[in-house]
């Protein structure tokens, strides 16, 4: 788990499904000898990242420091298995699945319309991304969202778009020299627009994944998944060194390593 306000990393835990030493003793037909065996998860994988999440939660919760929000991606396991023990746990959505998502569904509207070029569709994400990250309470994010359709298909410049410097004429160039005028695409992203208003609580403050991502490609330098570190107690010393790395400042880590 990683903290939103300082990017470091607060708890981690650690599943493995196999053992070497017990592997090998069971395949020689041999009597395992007692050692820190490294097997602690017996479920599917796809289980791992939940358990953990609650695993790590009530750790948090009996050292003091109970968790009100999280920022997670649509894995809904997760967070329906968070929601069991802790009730009053918000989830919010995630800046880089949230855009994704919102691409993937004009990416969609693009094959069945056949009218959306690539600079269009970029600049409808856009527009959405600036209505979303743009609002600092609900209503505002509401009233951003509302104002997207029509402003794609009258071409008026929004007080956001202002702000990032974006000039008429560009937009113009981006629509093709007019507003859409396509009657059905417009009814698809009303919907759409009507699916995030809806959402505009989730929405709202969104945090970001990407110190996870980056956790995760220290971890694998660390423990590379192709020599299958997951079988042998030296995974812990290494998922500990990354963790380290992590939290130390670039510096220290460079004298460190």
């Amino acid at each position: 788990m990683i903290t939103k306000e300082t990017g470091k990393i607060m708890l981690w835990d650690q599943r493995s499904r196999s053992c070497k030493t017990c592997e090998y003793h069971l395949a020689n037909q041999t009597t395992i000898p007692d050692h820190l065996c490294s097997k602690k998860w017996y479920g599917s994988s796809k289980a791992m990242e939940s358990d953990m999440a609650v695993s790590m939660a009530h750790t948090l919760k009996n050292d003091g420091c109970e968790i009100k929000v999280i920022h997670a991606d649509n894995d809904s396991v997760t967070t329906s298995k968070l929601k069991v023990d802790f009730e009053d746990l918000e989830k919010r959505d995630e800046k880089n699945h949230l855009k994704k998502g919102l691409s993937k569904s004009l990416h969609q509207m693009s094959i069945n319309c056949h009218l959306f070029l690539d600079d269009t569709r970029e600049y409808i994400l856009r527009c959405f991304m600036y209505a979303i990250t743009g609002g600092t309470t609900e209503d505002d994010i509401k009233v951003s969202l509302d104002r997207i359709v029509p402003h794609i298909y009258l071409a008026i410049m929004t007080v956001a778009e202002r702000s990032h410097g974006v000039n008429m004429r560009r937009i113009q160039q981006i629509l093709s020299g007019n507003p859409l005028t396509n009657e059905s695409l417009k009814e698809e992203l009303l919907v759409l627009v009507s699916k995030y208003t809806s959402q505009s609580k989730a929405i709202a403050e969104l945090g970001s994944t990407q110190a996870n991502e980056s956790f995760n490609q220290m971890a694998s330098s660390k423990a590379p998944k192709s020599r299958h570190y997951g079988g042998s107690c030296s995974l812990k010393n290494r998922l500990s060194a990354a963790v380290l790395k992590k939290n130390q400042t670039k510096a220290t880590a460079t004298c460190l390593r």
